[in-house]
C-alpha cells in the first residue's frame, strides 16, 4: 500500500544493508520528512476521514438490509 501511495512513506523492500542505509539518508532530510508527513496526512484524510468512509458504511448497512 505504501509503495502504491507515493509520498507517504519510505519503503525498504530489499535485504541489502545499502537499501536501509539509503532510506536512512533520505529520512535524515528535514524537508523529506515534512513531505512525508504532509503526504501521510493527505492520504489519511482521503482514505480514513468521516467523509471518505461514511458513504461506504451506509452502503454496507443497506446491503445487509439494516435500515432505520
Amino acid at each position: 500500500w505504501a509503495r502504491e501511495k507515493d509520498g507517504a512513506a519510505v519503503v525498504v523492500d530489499k535485504t541489502e544493508p545499502s537499501a536501509l542505509e539509503a532510506a536512512m539518508v533520505e529520512l535524515s532530510s528535514p524537508s523529506r520528512r515534512l513531505e512525508l508527513a504532509v503526504g501521510a496526512i493527505r492520504l489519511g484524510r482521503e482514505y480514513f476521514s468521516h467523509e471518505a468512509t461514511f458513504g461506504l458504511f451506509l452502503s454496507k448497512i443497506c446491503q445487509l438490509g439494516i435500515t432505520s
